[in-house]
């Protein structure tokens, strides 16, 4: 992830799993709750694939909470799979 601003540019890469992904998501956890959804990959495919990089990365444009998620180390990426949703 390169990030400037409020915008960042995301590479993701993953292998070796047993069964095909059916999500890839960036959440941030909840002190308590259920972790938040900050970005959807597939999303951004289905609805705004021009705004893919060059190079294959995704375009994050981040909301301040965003940002402070990333700050206090509480984002994570998720990948469901068929075998393991």
């Amino acid at each position: 992830m390169r990030v400037s601003g409020s915008t960042a540019v995301v590479h993701l890469n993953y292998w070796g799993l047993t069964s095909g992904s059916i999500y890839r998501r960036i959440y941030a956890a909840q002190g308590g709750g259920s972790p938040v959804v900050l970005f959807d990959f597939d999303a951004q495919d289905r609805n705004y694939p021009t705004q893919r990089t060059s190079d294959g990365g995704y375009t994050w444009n981040m909301q301040a909470s965003d940002l402070t998620a990333l700050s206090n180390g509480t984002v994570f990426v998720s990948i469901g799979t068929s075998n393991n949703p």
